[in-house]
This record gives structure tokens, sequence and C-alpha cells, in this order.
């Protein structure tokens, strides 16, 4: 019978019997009240592993959790998180709960989400040039480093100094055209490509405020999407449709985070639906200067 205190749980988490491993990690001197947020956190452990974190459990205190895609990532990542950082890591485990129907999340209908500056623009391409865009985008080489697959244009992003500075190939030809069409307060000079097969999502951040100008654009080809944003206790699920451009302006770019949670199926409505290949284009503007906008702390 495992003590008292071996069965103590955070949140959904506990120590794991018989010191199983397993892909969860529990991260002391780490937390809220140690100046942390999941965006640094998630940050550091790909610039360590260069993995992505699918969950964060930030802490109030100086514990927190995360989840990382295999038991193989976590190992990896408790032997290098003392040697890079402050924190300690030690395995946990997750706590079986009962199952939640997934809620059905907002039509896409900018009016409908109640997100400020969240735009969708439906069939903002056609068919014919999605495919076109996916053949392309396939035709170029992967970077396989990380749960989900990825290619960098323009600029690398640094998740260790989260800065924009590397340069990484110029932006493909293949994208001048809807580059052209995209409306944004400044022109974006870089561009990431995430595959998210079924099951692959990404923890929900905001993207760094320094490294990026505001105005971001999201070009979903392949399958749709549920995209949770949140802002303090407000959840707002929103469908992201096949070949739609979701655009991030003002504070549903600096205030509000952004995330794809790592689940097979999206409920709309009363209709469940399997989720396929989303290849996501993501185009923004990198800078290298102090944030100015109105959420500095965010």
């Amino acid at each position: 019978m495992p003590s008292e205190r071996h069965r103590k749980t955070q949140g959904p988490f506990r120590k794991p019997r018989a010191h199983r491993q397993t892909r969860h990690l529990c991260l002391a001197n780490c937390g809220r009240a140690k100046g942390d947020t999941p965006e640094q956190i998630c940050a550091t452990l790909r610039g360590i592993i260069e993995l992505d974190v699918e969950v964060v459990h930030l802490g109030d205190g100086g514990v927190s959790y995360v989840t990382l895609g295999s038991v193989e990532e976590a190992v990896l990542a408790r032997s290098r998180v003392p040697q890079f950082t402050r924190w300690t890591a030690e395995f946990a485990e997750l706590v079986e709960a009962p199952l939640i129907p997934v809620p059905p999340c907002d039509p896409c209908i900018t009016e409908h989400h109640d997100v400020p500056g969240l735009q969708i623009l439906s069939d903002f391409v056609t068919q014919v040039e999605a495919q076109v865009l996916l053949d392309e985008i396939d035709a170029r080489p992967w970077d396989t480093s990380i749960r989900r697959r990825v290619q960098h244009y323009g600029h690398v992003f640094d998740y260790t100094s989260l800065t924009c500075q590397e340069a990484a190939a110029p932006m493909p030809d293949f994208c001048v055209k809807v580059l052209s069409r995209i409306d944004l307060p400044h022109f974006p000079n870089q561009l990431t490509v995430n595959e998210y097969t079924p099951g692959v999502g990404i923890a929900s951040h905001v993207d760094t405020h320094s490294a990026f100008e505001d105005g971001i654009a999201l070009l979903s080809l392949g399958a749709g999407i549920v995209m949770n944003f949140t802002c303090g206790d407000t959840d707002r699920p929103v469908w992201l449709p096949p070949n739609s451009l979701t655009l991030l302006l003002g504070e549903a770019r600096y205030a509000w985070r952004h995330g794809i949670s790592s689940r097979k199926t999206d409920r709309i409505g009363d209709e469940t639906v399997p989720r396929g290949r989303r290849v996501s284009m993501t185009f923004r503007t990198a800078i290298d200067r102090p944030c100015s906008c109105a959420w500095p702390d965010l």
C-alpha cells in the first residue's frame, strides 16, 4: 500500500508507483511564484531537447507539470533539465479521471466567437489552390526534430532565447500569390509550416511579443481543426475550416493564448468530426526590439 505522501496529487498528477517512467514530468522550483509562464517553459524545454511539450500545468507555487510526446522524450528531458535550468525533474503519473465529452465549439463566424481581433476568412483559397500549396510544401524537406514536422522560411525562431534572429531559407515563391491577398499591418517576412496529424497538438501560447509584429496569419490546408483561444478563465474553442485564413490582430494576437488539444476528433455542434492531416502556414513579421503593445505583461 503506497504511503499517503506517495498518493498526494498536484492537480491531475501524482508520483508514479514503483518509480515507473512516464511521459509526464514534475518540475520542482518551477511555477508562477518563480516567475515562470507556460510559454517560457515550452520554449526552454524545446531549446534543451528540441521537442515540443504537449501540455503544461503551471503551478501557482514552485511545482509544475509537463506532458511530453512519449516516454523516451520525457527521459531525455528529465536528464537535461537540471543541466540547463534551475528546475529539477522527476517522473509523474497522470491520475485517471472520467472522460468528459468534448464540448461543441463555436462556428467560424467572427461575431460569434467573441475574441477581439480574431478574424476567420472561410474559403480563402480554393481546393485546387490548397492542393498546389500542399504539393509545393511536401516537395521540400521537413524538419523532424520535434513531434510535428515543420519548415521555416525567412527566419528561424530560437526557442531558447525567444528571439527571431537566425536567417532561414528565403520565403518560397509558391506563397507569393497568397501573401499578396493577406491584409496585415506589416508585410510578413517569416513563414513557419506546421504539420498536424490526428492526435498531434500544440501547447497554448502567445507568440513572443518582442519577436513578431502585430498581425499573424494562419492558413489551414488539408483538414480543419478546433483551436482554443484562452484569456484568463475564458476559453473559446473555434473551428478553423479547411482552406480558411485566420488573422490574429491586436488583443487576439497579444492577450489571448491559442493552442490545439492533442486528440483525434473534434466536436462541431452535435457532430464528432475525425481529424485529418492539417498543414498550417503561419505568416509573421520578425522583429528584434522591445514590445510596445498595450498588453506588455502577457
